[in-house]
């Protein structure tokens, strides 16, 4: 991606950082932050071959019913959705109580590329990020520095024969975020609609943001079970560019994967998807649209 600038207007006052990054190369990220920089890093190849087996009860998410009125963003990196309703995830082998902040995409410049996390050598041409962030912290600001403050759920999308309705509200609400800073009202959909995959099978590894500050406190989630979108609703994702002035078109806004460095990546599979909404417990509502896992 072109040049951007990296200011977060204080919803998440402790990392009003004013700094230039893009995707042109993600190697130079070490200059705006150190932690990019770190041995945890985000994403990773994912292959089952070398994954450990684990158990862990089903998921469990309360609020994702409820049909969402929010306002989409254009943050000049992707486009951002905040979740202002609470949400919660608890289950999955997550420990405690996650609240929901914000959702968005990563895509390519064609359907051969696109998602950050590649899946037994395969990267699918786009990748959905729910980023939930841990509520024994106050907020998501809180929770950011701490190794145990996030965890996001990944899904990869592949192409489908036809439009998926229920992504029908994002796709149409691009064609009115087509430049850096642009807003729109969504409204009409429900958080449970975008996670319609069996997610009874995931990968499972302790990673980071995978954009600066690239803090390594996320555990990632990333589901075996692609979701699929036609080819026209992802060319739409590409009609978007990344600046004020429709020069620099918004694609491959995705990191390379990074080494694992001697982390376990764990697989479950069950047969159980998720438990019934109510029976467990606990995902809150955007502390930042700046914050891009």
């Amino acid at each position: 991606m072109g040049r951007v600038y990296f200011i977060f207007p204080c919803l998440i006052s402790v990392f009003c950082l004013g700094a230039t990054w893009d995707y042109t190369d993600t190697s130079t990220w070490t200059s705006v932050d150190s932690k990019c920089g770190g041995t945890s890093q985000s994403p990773v190849a994912l292959a089952e071959s070398t994954m450990t087996s684990a158990t862990y009860q089903a998921f469990s998410i309360t609020g994702d019913d409820v049909t969402l009125t929010e306002t989409m963003t254009n943050n000049g990196h992707t486009v951002v959705v905040p979740i202002t309703q609470t949400i919660n995830v608890t289950g999955g082998g997550l420990t405690g109580t996650f609240q929901a902040a914000q959702l968005h995409f990563h895509w390519g410049s064609d359907s051969n590329k696109g998602s950050e996390h590649t899946l037994n050598g395969n990267q699918y041409p786009m990748e959905l990020h729910i980023v939930t962030y841990n509520t024994k912290y106050a907020d998501l600001a809180t929770a950011l520095p701490n190794s145990d403050g996030l965890a996001v759920l990944g899904f990869f999308f592949q192409v489908g024969s036809s439009d998926n309705a229920n992504f029908a509200p994002i796709v149409s609400a691009l064609s009115n975020v087509v430049n850096k800073d642009a807003t729109h009202s969504i409204t009409g959909f429900k958080l449970k609609d975008f996670m319609t995959v069996n997610m009874g099978k995931f990968y499972r590894y302790q990673g980071s943001l995978t954009t600066p500050t690239c803090d390594e406190s996320v555990t990632w989630t990333v589901f075996a079970e692609p979701l699929s979108m036609s080819e026209s609703q992802l060319a739409t994702f590409r009609t978007l560019y990344e600046d004020t002035t429709t020069t620099k078109q918004m694609v491959n806004n995705y990191r390379p994967p990074l080494a694992l460095n001697g982390r376990s990546v764990h697989l479950y599979t069950s047969n159980a998807p998720r438990l019934p909404l109510g029976i467990s417990l606990a995902i809150f509502p955007l502390a930042a649209l700046f914050i891009i896992v």
